[in-house]
């Protein structure tokens, strides 16, 4: 069941806690419009920011252009991360490869030093580095870094920019989560058939064959419960337009986990999403998933798509590791 329990795993990531409706839930039946066989076609998740002024957002994830790599070592670092530490500011600039950091480049705004590190062979490369930073993007001049260990030698160039979110104040804004929604991840489609016993199945279609899983549901005014195999559940509010679906939870997940206090958490996102400091009035994690009834086609290939048994984690991890960068600065 590998790949169902990918979407299963996304859907309850995203959903931990719902408050209940007083209603009395009931199963399906043959009138309710959930029935029928679904299609998963989209899904958007992310943090929902709110400031007490008007901002400009730049997600780490959500960049344009590339830095390439060159030489002993060859590929392009997208995920770029500022540390404000030094002046002028130094920039962590790396790539994740099915979950995990495959390089990572580390320029040094105080001294101009450039450090880039292959994981795959905790191979080095150390020298002097040309570049600028002008608070959007990241130029880089062709320079060239050596291994501390031997004469092999990459070559660093290229351009890097934020993609900036406009944050209007006392307005919640949606900070996506990366890539997370891509439409396409490979041939395929999943889909979920809700039956009038109340039963539901889920179908995963992709290149390397089809994957089902059985659930049981229940819906309650405009909630829906879904029960796993393993008992699991999760509850979504729903709306259904036709031949549409959406699922939508505000995730009752505490952003601020593995912090002293609010400020220091809020200080924290301020910091990753280059948000004025003491800005930051409110933070939600969200999730959004849409469905459709309309002829099968390729939607979100979520079997292909998250090679990753936990996205939230996933991501928690990306920014600890570039915190672990920061400190070795």
């Amino acid at each position: 069941m590998k790949y169902i329990k990918y979407l299963l795993i996304i859907l309850l990531t995203f959903s931990f806690v719902m408050v209940s409706c007083k209603k009395d839930s009931t199963t399906g039946s043959s009138v309710e419009p959930i029935i029928g066989i679904w299609n998963v076609v989209n899904a958007i998740g992310g943090w929902l920011l709110t400031t007490n002024s008007n901002q400009e957002a730049m997600n780490m994830f959500d960049t344009s252009g590339q830095i390439n790599i060159s030489g002993t070592h060859t590929g392009s670092v997208t995920v770029m991360m500022i540390d404000y530490d030094t002046n002028p500011p130094s920039v962590i600039v790396f790539d994740i490869i099915d979950g995990e950091m495959n390089f990572m480049l580390m320029l040094d705004g105080s001294t101009g030093e450039g450090m880039f590190m292959a994981m795959s062979n905790s191979q080095t490369f150390l020298g002097n580095a040309t570049f600028v930073f002008d608070g959007t993007t990241l130029t880089v001049t062709q320079s060239t870094l050596q291994d501390v260990a031997s004469n092999a030698t990459v070559t660093i160039s290229g351009s890097l920019s934020y993609n900036k979110i406009n944050i209007p104040a006392n307005t919640p804004t949606l900070i996506p989560w990366p890539d997370f929604g891509d439409e396409g991840g490979g041939p395929g489609f999943t889909t979920i058939e809700f039956k009038s016993d109340g039963t539901a199945t889920v179908t995963d279609i992709n290149d390397e064959g089809t994957e089902t899983e059985n659930w049981t549901y229940t819906t309650s005014d405009n909630q829906v419960t879904v029960i796993d195999e393993d008992d699991e559940t999760m509850t979504f509010d729903y709306i259904i337009a036709g031949n549409n679906m959406t699922w939508t939870s505000d995730v009752i997940e505490d952003p601020c986990d593995g912090t002293a206090n609010q400020a220091e958490c809020f200080a924290g996102y301020e910091q990753e999403f280059n948000l004025a400091a003491g800005s930051l009035t409110n933070v939600i994690v969200t999730i959004e998933i849409g469905f459709s009834k309309a002829v099968a086609k390729q939607g979100l290939d979520v079997g292909k798509k998250y090679n990753l048994m936990n996205p939230y984690k996933a991501v928690n991890d990306f920014k600890l590791k570039v915190k672990k960068m920061r400190e070795s600065l």
